[in-house]
């Protein structure tokens, strides 16, 4: 009797097992083992030591993103160009626009016709060397113009002043003294008021024929500033010509 105890627990062992492994495969499986990696653990972990799938900020990336912008910053101010919605400039160019600014001032003589020293002197009917003279400033001269052609035939008179400005625009008046006065002034008068070069020339004296009289001269010369204003760094150069 015993026997067929045994024996019928081991059918029903045995149908226990058969239930087990002819359970339903469509059913949710059960296991003990650690769950199976999915893309998402995978990704999280091929990327730093974190595993929770969710990476910290690139702290290096944007430090040299930083660095990087504020170089080209720097780098932009010291060369002119534009940074930041800025134009940054290297201060050339306000120089450049002081250097083409022209400075003038209101300027007086030094001195008087009457009181004017003497440049030197020329021949006004023979060649003999020009003189010269070179300022910054208004002034006046006197210019001795002699006659050296003492000929049967007659010999005019000529004087030639010419006048270059530089950094500035002089002009020039001139006046011819009748033959044996002391200076110019009074005399016969001639000017030059163009911009640039000025020149002004007198014609006096004998003819065709000799006319047995002394016709020497003196000639005032008066440099000044085109509207009495002087511009600052500028200068003139006087030549006296004769007999030309």
């Amino acid at each position: 009797m015993s026997w067929r105890v045994w024996s019928g627990c081991a059918g029903a062992c045995a149908l226990v097992i058969g239930c087990a492994t002819s359970a339903d495969p469509s059913g949710p499986a059960i296991t003990t083992g650690p769950p199976p990696a999915t893309d998402d653990d995978a990704d999280s972990t091929s990327e730093g030591p974190f595993t929770t799938g969710i990476n910290p900020p690139d702290d290096t990336t944007t430090t040299t993103d930083d660095s990087t912008t504020t170089d080209d910053e720097e780098s932009d101010g010291s060369t002119g160009s534009t940074s930041g919605g800025r134009q940054e400039s290297s201060g050339d160019d306000t120089s450049s626009d002081s250097d083409t600014s022209v400075e003038t001032f209101p300027c007086d003589f030094p001195t008087t016709c009457n009181g004017a020293p003497t440049l030197g002197g020329v021949s006004g009917d023979t060649t003999v060397p020009s003189v010269s003279e070179t300022g910054t400033e208004p002034i006046w001269l006197q210019v001795e113009v002699s006659e050296n052609d003492s000929g049967i035939l007659g010999s005019a008179m000529s004087v030639t002043l010419d006048l270059t400005s530089t950094g500035g625009d002089w002009d020039i008046r001139a006046y011819l003294g009748d033959p044996g006065d002391a200076n110019g002034c009074g005399g016969l008068e001639a000017e030059s008021r163009t911009t640039g070069a000025d020149s002004v020339r007198f014609d006096w004296g004998e003819g065709a024929v000799a006319n047995n009289a002394d016709d020497d001269a003196v000639v005032a010369v008066e440099i000044f500033p085109k509207a009495d204003e002087c511009t600052v760094g500028s200068s003139w150069s006087l030549t006296v010509t004769g007999n030309d």
